[in-house]
């Protein structure tokens, strides 16, 4: 290591009587520095390795499934989808509104308040059916009644609005040629 020196100089500034600056110098000493003190020895700790078990070979994936039957002509998911009827009934003690379509349907669907009820938008939904705006009349399962017609014409949107006696938690399934609106218990 080389040699470490350090110096130390010391002014002082002190006015004279008149006014003048007079300006001393101390001795200057030379002191040799100590080497800085070794850092402390790490202490290591043995790492513990372990090997990974030799992976087994995977097994060939299954066979993709076979896609479903296509859409109906003119009814291709995403598309617009003609309504052909609307119902009511009852199933394992749930309301359920059965929307009768000529494809998959996309839908959008929102409950309001005062009266409670429930509406479903039919996204490029026309309605088929006669006449295109409808009630049926429920008076169970905490359905009144369920109205339907063509909400809007462009783009298309189909509205069903069911009538409830009172609010309830609900489920809307689209299959391939109906939309299913569950009323759950």
């Amino acid at each position: 290591r080389p040699e470490t020196k350090s110096e130390r100089v010391t002014f002082r500034v002190m006015r004279a009587p008149g006014g003048a600056a007079v300006t001393t110098t101390a001795p200057t000493t030379v002191t040799r520095a100590s080497p800085p003190p070794a850092p402390p020895a790490r202490q290591t700790q043995p790492v513990q390795t372990a090997s990974a078990p030799t992976p087994k070979p995977e097994p060939p994936p299954a066979p993709a499934p076979k896609p479903a039957a296509p859409p109906a002509a003119g009814a291709l998911p995403g598309g617009p989808v003609a309504i052909t009827a609307v119902s009511f009934a009852e199933e394992a003690g749930e309301g359920v509104v059965k929307v009768a379509t000529d494809g998959v349907a996309r839908f959008k669907a929102f409950a309001l308040k005062s009266p409670d009820r429930l509406v479903v938008d039919v996204l490029d939904g026309t309605g088929s059916l006669r006449p295109v705006t409808g009630t049926v009349q429920v008076g169970r399962g905490g359905v009144k009644t369920v109205r339907y017609s063509q909400f809007q014409a462009a783009p298309p949107i189909f509205r069903i609005v069911i009538d409830l006696q009172s609010a309830k938690d609900y489920r809307v399934e689209a299959w391939p040629n109906e939309l299913r609106i569950k009323l759950l218990q």
